[in-house]
């Protein structure tokens, strides 16, 4: 089956910034926070998905249940984690 997920991201000031996996969400912040420190504090977390769409770690779950998409963990119930993908 074709992943749903594709890379970590998160929006900010209405811009979705991403980067490809394996990257975290701590990479992105790090790069943020060198253009605006509160980023880390105000932005909200989440995936893009293989349509280019900003997913919250709430949709993304239930997208990578929905797909099948192979996780190697599953660290939160109901959010989505980049460690859970890779």
């Amino acid at each position: 089956m074709i992943n749903g997920i594709v890379a970590a991201a998160v929006r900010f000031n209405g811009l979705t910034i991403s980067m490809p996996a394996p990257a975290r969400h701590s990479d992105i912040l790090r790069r943020l926070y060198d253009i605006d420190p509160s980023a880390a504090i105000e932005c909200q977390q989440g995936f893009i998905d293989r349509d280019g769409d900003f997913l919250d770690r709430e949709s993304a779950k239930t997208l990578v249940a929905v797909t099948g998409q192979q996780t190697i963990r599953a660290t939160h119930a109901t959010q989505l984690f980049s460690e859970d993908l890779w």
